[in-house]
């Protein structure tokens, strides 16, 4: 049940970003914005109103830290799942993220 109410709390953060982005007339777009620290404070607020204080005050910090990281997590993936994809960089070849090191010194060698 924990794990859900995580996940439940990581979408509502996620669909936070994007208003506020919205509301600077922003697109969402790019990496997931969100920190560990932030999910632990999104995470502990939604459980405080889900489950309430004192089952919260119950969990331990590595639960609450665990759950964190489940809310991160999902976050995460939604953001990803719904982001645009940034333009590359003027000057940037198509491939530079996917290339290799070894692949970048034998193409300055040539």
């Amino acid at each position: 049940m924990l794990e859900k109410e995580a996940r439940t709390a990581a979408e509502s953060w996620v669909e936070a970003w994007r208003a506020q982005l919205g509301r600077q007339g922003r697109r969402v777009a790019g990496g997931w914005p969100g920190t560990i620290p932030e999910a632990q404070v999104v995470v502990r607020a939604h459980l405080a109103r889900a489950v309430g204080q004192q089952r919260l005050a119950a969990l331990g910090s590595h639960e609450v830290e665990r759950l964190a990281r489940v809310a991160y997590a999902r976050a995460r993936q939604q953001w990803l799942a719904h982001a645009e994809r940034e333009p590359p960089e003027s000057g940037a070849r198509p491939n530079d993220d996917h290339e290799s090191l070894e692949d970048r010194r034998t193409a300055n060698e040539s």
